[in-house]
């Protein structure tokens, strides 16, 4: 049932209407949406997503100053956060193709190269290095897969991991299934460089 500090369409309404409606206040903004539960709360995409948001809420203290007023000026406009500006900006770049960006910079980068897999029970631990050190780089994208040579997008996007991590243990696979994988760099303004070659492992 849906509660109120003002009229339901109003300031403050909170819950769900007939498991249709849902009333809801996040980060000092109300909003109303659709009642829905997700059919595959793990689909590809859904994963990727939660990639990106924990990697941009993690990293968000790091940014340094300018880079937050970058941000801030843009929440704003929209009269949210600085935070959520970030994140917005980081999922729909992601969705399209682009890269996450700190800051709206130019900078290259190195692809990662090197990719060695070691088969984990129901994981796999993936390590990697980068042909040379580059200043720009802000992320690295890490691509999990079934089948060999698919285009890489945010829908097989595993996880995002800060450039100087070259080692990252994944759970949660099947076991006896071959798993394949690739990492790609990404700069500091959102640029996506060359992606690895594939690797490819089984966990037992």
């Amino acid at each position: 049932m849906a509660t109120t500090k003002a009229p339901l369409f109003g300031l403050d309404a909170s819950g769900t209407l007939a498991n249709a409606i849902v009333f809801s206040k996040w980060k000092g903004r109300t909003y109303v949406r659709r009642h829905a539960v997700p059919s595959n709360p793990r689909s590809g995409l859904q994963v990727g997503i939660r990639a990106v948001m924990k990697f941009v809420t993690q990293n968000y203290a790091a940014l340094s100053a300018g880079d937050k007023a970058e941000w801030a000026a843009a929440a704003a406009a929209d009269n949210i956060t600085t935070l959520n500006a970030h994140v917005r900006d980081a999922i729909t770049r992601m969705r399209i193709g682009d890269g996450i960006r700190q800051d709206k910079t130019t900078a290259l980068t190195a692809p990662p190269t090197a990719l060695v897999s070691t088969p984990l029970p129901k994981g796999l631990r993936l390590s990697w290095t980068e042909e040379a050190a580059n200043k720009g780089d802000y992320v690295q994208y890490l691509y999990l897969y079934l089948s060999a040579g698919p285009a890489l997008s945010i829908a097989n996007l595993r996880l995002c991991i800060p450039y100087a991590t070259k080692t990252v243990d994944v759970f949660g696979l099947t076991t006896g299934v071959a798993h394949f994988w690739k990492v790609r760099s990404g700069s500091a303004a959102g640029e996506l460089g060359t992606a690895s070659a594939e690797d490819s492992d089984t966990p037992t």
